[in-house]
């Protein structure tokens, strides 16, 4: 029983059938070895259903950075990328870090939204007390 170097999934033949690596004939010998399957070099693999360890050295998300600056300039724009990038995030299989910075932007911006609310009704009310 072979095993891919790349990916970690059983090889029956000379490729891969799920990542479409090469497996040369004196490499597949050094895989038949193990019982289960070698954890994957470079790439991440699933622990459960929801969680997954990131890469080392995994790039964080533009989109959560982002998210956390206009959380500050534009909260409706800060909320929306923090929401996109917490998706991106999720979706990116460990590949993309930042969840924290992510779960920032939502967060402040939500209380900038509420602060600028409050703001705006308290200058329209005081507005209409002049005659």
């Amino acid at each position: 029983m072979a095993f891919c170097q790349h990916c970690g999934t059983q090889v029956n033949g000379k490729f891969c059938s799920s990542c479409g690596a090469t497996i040369p004939a004196d490499d597949a010998t050094k895989f038949q070895t193990h019982a289960t399957p070698p954890p994957p070099q470079g790439i991440v693999y699933q622990q459960s259903r929801d969680s997954y360890q990131t890469v080392p050295g995994a790039q964080t998300s533009t989109a959560a950075i982002l998210g956390l600056v206009f959380a500050f300039l534009i909260p409706l724009v800060g909320l929306i990328l923090g929401i996109v990038a917490k998706s991106d995030i999720r979706n990116s299989r460990g590949t993309k870090s930042g969840d924290g910075l992510a779960t920032a932007a939502i967060i402040v911006s939500i209380v900038f939204m509420v602060f600028w609310f409050f703001i705006v009704w308290a200058v329209l009310a005081a507005d209409t007390y002049y005659y």
